[in-house]
């Protein structure tokens, strides 16, 4: 949940190797997973579980880092974020392809 997010999402493909990052931006301050969020369309199946990281750039609020998980075609993202003061969320996840 947000104001005004955008979002931008890259891959590096090497050989059956991917690494997923996606950022999710605002100038509001109040970028928030209260749950989780999965992001559909990566393009490429993965052949196991990938993890990653999950950062905000307000990196003080320990609490509020969370997990990355990619699978099939998929990334998840867990809570974290925050209503006032979070307005930038990157994640990273690598895995191997099937």
């Amino acid at each position: 949940s947000g104001t005004s997010i955008s979002y931008a999402g890259e891959y590096v493909k090497i050989g059956d190797f991917i690494h997923l990052f996606m950022s999710a931006t605002n100038t509001a301050g109040n970028i928030q997973i209260s749950s989780y969020v999965q992001f559909s369309g990566v393009p490429f199946t993965l052949n196991n579980q990938a993890t990653g990281v999950f950062v905000t750039e307000d990196i003080d609020i320990k609490t509020r880092q969370g997990f990355v998980a990619a699978g099939q075609d998929k990334m998840s993202l867990s809570a974290g974020g925050s209503s006032s003061g979070t307005t930038a969320i990157y994640a990273t996840a690598s895995g191997r392809l099937s």
